[in-house]
């Protein structure tokens, strides 16, 4: 009886003890997780700012567009097509002078 209990208690010893190899396993795997974790993490981030800058160039995009859509729609008015060609052109009208402000 004796022999018995000295070999059961050593069972138990054994199997409450993990083996090193397997420890240093189990470690590895978490890192590679946690790393793999972290750099999705970072790459999201990065990816969120990119759309935030894409939103924001279409914004502006689209705020041009509507601007050159009104320039179009005006380009018949003549008012417009004179406006245009002092600002744009620094056309003047015959005995008009010319005076540019910086």
């Amino acid at each position: 009886m004796g022999k018995k209990k000295s070999s059961e208690k050593q069972k138990k010893k054994r199997r409450g003890k993990m083996p090193l190899a397997f420890k240093v396993i189990i470690v590895l795997l978490l890192f590679y997780f946690i790393s793999g974790f972290y750099q999705q993490a970072r790459e999201h981030q990065e990816l969120r700012s990119n759309r935030d800058a894409l939103l924001q160039q279409q914004e502006e995009l689209e705020r041009s567009i509507e601007e050159h859509r009104r320039t179009i729609e005006n380009a018949d008015d003549l008012e417009s097509i004179e406006r245009l060609a002092r600002e744009r052109l620094r056309m003047k009208l015959p005995g008009e002078e010319i005076y540019i402000l910086d």
